[in-house]
């Protein structure tokens, strides 16, 4: 059971890399949006936000213990 919990906490993981990686390029805004969020436009604190996001899950999945798998004992 703990191998499927691993399998889709992988795949979770990565969706969520790509979602928000989709949400952080501004490729998706208009080019005439002057909206202003802390004086700066709001494509650029969407950017810096989903990076530090992003930047935040990256450090703690590495400070997370890595499941290794079990090596096959070959006493002969």
């Amino acid at each position: 059971m703990k191998n499927t919990e691993n399998k889709y906490g992988k795949w979770l993981i990565w969706l969520i890399y790509i979602v928000l990686l989709a949400v952080g390029v501004p490729w998706y805004w208009d080019s005439g949006d002057k909206t202003i969020w802390f004086g700066f436009p709001a494509w650029v604190m969407v950017a810096i936000i989903v990076s530090l996001i992003l930047s935040c899950l990256t450090a703690w999945l590495l400070q997370r213990p890595w499941s290794e798998t079990p090596e096959e004992n070959n006493n002969q």
